[in-house]
């Protein structure tokens, strides 16, 4: 098994995000966390405040 699945959702080919697949779940879960709460602060959406 890979130590890293490449994860590729955009128009090319080229990976955008790794997942180390030996990582424990809660590792990832908070690490996706982080991700999530960066990307809405960065487009500034706010849930519960309007638009």
């Amino acid at each position: 098994m890979n130590l890293h699945m490449l994860m590729t959702n955009n128009e090319c080919d080229i990976p955008v995000l790794l997942v180390a697949t030996q990582a424990p779940l809660e590792v990832l879960h908070s690490n996706a966390a982080t991700r999530f709460l960066a990307g809405t602060q960065m487009s500034g959406y706010h849930p519960g405040h309007g638009c």
